[in-house]
């Protein structure tokens, strides 16, 4: 999942992790003052074309997955679930939030989720208190926001997804599948253009 230790590099790219890499225009709402000690939301928007499919674990096409990472303010965090209004709950959903990691707070991650029905994602946070923490100053602050549709990795299928590429060292193809009385496979795979035209992998149940 998360594969760098800040999801936010020097050159400004998001980058939380190896799968979710690719650029994705999306917006942003949030108020444009808050007090503090308060609860207020984040909203993400991930417009997309609702055409475009993605291959499903079974195969078939399907609509896309969403992922949505959010960098707030340090000190800035999810708000608890009983300081969230019942307003801010209604536009939530049934989404699940989570820290970056236990150390980054102020870092939030969501997804994969149905892009359907999340293109809109609501986020509840909570703004710090300077009475109770010195460190904390308002002033303005930057937020950060990356997000990502489709699959990151390979398709099932064996098709590129985004900008993951895995490319073969040599041209092949399998040419025979056998399977075995006592379980198992033998697969025949043809090499091309190599000193050895033919590779058998035996794969046991």
């Amino acid at each position: 999942m998360q594969g760098y230790e800040n999801p936010r590099e020097a050159t400004r790219h998001i980058v939380y992790a190896n799968c979710h890499l690719a650029n994705m225009p999306m917006d942003i709402e949030v108020p444009q003052a808050i007090l503090p000690d308060t609860v207020f939301k984040a909203v993400v928007r991930i417009p997309y074309d609702m055409q475009v499919k993605q291959v499903l674990v079974n195969g078939q096409n399907g609509a896309l997955n969403m992922g949505v990472v959010l960098i707030l303010p340090e000190g800035f965090k999810l708000a608890p679930p009983d300081r969230i209004s019942p307003k801010i709950k209604e536009k939530m959903g049934n989404l699940s939030f989570q820290s970056y990691n236990p150390t980054k707070k102020d870092i939030l991650v969501i997804g994969p989720v149905p892009g359907k029905k999340y293109s809109e994602i609501t986020f509840p946070i909570l703004s710090p208190d300077p009475t109770t923490k010195k460190d904390v100053h308002f002033l303005k602050y930057p937020i950060y926001v990356g997000g990502n549709n489709g699959r990151g990795q390979v398709y099932l299928d064996g098709s590129k997804s985004n900008n993951t590429v895995y490319n073969a060292t040599a041209v092949s193809g399998v040419s025979k599948i056998v399977c075995k009385k006592k379980g198992g496979s033998e697969i025949t795979i043809n090499r091309l253009h190599m000193d050895t035209k033919w590779l058998i992998l035996y794969l046991q149940d």
